[in-house]
């Protein structure tokens, strides 16, 4: 397989630094106010889970492509002989397709 994606490593990195910069700026503010600081914590949490969340769907879009492109060069690596004929697993199947 081919690892992470560094776009989604980035995207994580991004949510948690949004996570963290959202506490950290709700300590400083709510030493004042409470409520001058709730907006950003809940602004680092809901756009952290937003960065997060768009990493997994990378991550779970490149195990897709990496678990397509395996099957893939299987398909092609295994051969099957057909009346003294020798295809692809490929050709084979396209050949029992039912016909449009």
């Amino acid at each position: 397989m081919m690892g992470k994606n560094i776009i989604s490593k980035i995207l994580f990195s991004v949510g948690i630094i949004e996570f963290v910069c959202g506490i950290f700026i709700f300590l400083v503010l709510s030493d004042d106010n409470f409520l001058i600081g709730l907006p950003f914590l809940i602004m680092g949490i809901i756009f952290g889970i937003i960065f997060v969340g768009f990493s997994e769907i990378i991550n779970l879009l490149q195990d897709n492509v990496d678990n397509q492109n395996e099957m893939l060069r299987m398909m092609k690596d295994k051969k099957t002989t057909v009346n003294d004929k020798t295809k692809s697993m490929i050709q084979d199947i396209e050949s029992n397709l039912p016909e449009m």
